[in-house]
């Protein structure tokens, strides 16, 4: 598909890196596309957003460390899962439901002939969605775990509830390490961050399908 010249600044801009990291791996003689380069920068993204979470509590002695550690434990690693269904979109979704087409009734096939130029425009349209949109797509189209994705979502919105929430929101940000192991709000949140956790390995590691093959073929080795 072509490019629309009434595409924004931002999405030519992004259409040009996705293409950057989709071309190096385009034509490879005798492998089937799969855009390593680009997962590999997903998977780097999330281990940074890890280290720079323990360099601020260094650098700041502490200061709203709980806080930080919440939002490591959901909405940190929520980017991370949307990165990675990205890097599986072409895998998971080859008739993309997202791209426009000249049918109502037709779906858009990835084109393995020109594999950079087709992700780039799958992954275009999917990036369109929130990260949140991309799991519930996700969720829904791969016919998930029911359990886990209730858990799932489920956890993330009293995630969210307490942030919203001004004092519990304060709570977090004026705790001391020191102080955390008797704080019933840091164990609540604590408590489902775990809970959102064992519902993300249900999804991505312990179901069966193509979405827990593709993780464990390239995401953890």
């Amino acid at each position: 598909m072509a490019p629309s010249s009434s595409t924004s600044p931002r999405e030519r801009m992004l259409r040009g890196v996705l293409q950057r990291y989709f071309e190096e791996e385009a034509y490879f003689p005798g492998k089937a596309f799969f855009p390593r380069f680009f997962l590999n920068d997903v998977v780097r993204f999330w281990r940074t957003m890890a280290v720079d979470y323990a360099a601020k509590n260094a650098e700041r002695d502490g200061q709203a460390w709980a806080l930080r550690n919440a939002k490591l434990r959901f909405s940190r690693k929520l980017l991370y899962l949307a990165g990675l269904l990205l890097a599986f979109e072409t895998s998971l979704f080859p008739e993309s439901d997202l791209i426009p087409s000249h049918s109502s009734s037709q779906l858009v096939l990835f084109d393995t002939a020109k594999p950079d130029l087709s992700s780039t425009e799958h992954c275009l349209y999917a990036s369109r969605l929130t990260p949140l949109e991309l799991l519930a797509r996700a969720c829904d189209k791969l016919q998930l775990p029911r359990k886990a994705v209730i858990e799932v979502f489920s956890r993330y919105d009293e995630f969210l509830g307490i942030l919203n929430d001004d004092s519990k929101r304060k709570n977090l940000a004026d705790l001391s390490f020191e102080d955390s192991g008797s704080n019933l709000g840091f164990q609540h949140i604590r408590e489902i961050g775990q809970e959102f956790q064992t519902a993300v390995n249900s999804l991505f590691v312990e179901a069966e399908g193509r979405l827990r093959e593709l993780t464990l073929e390239y995401a953890i080795f």
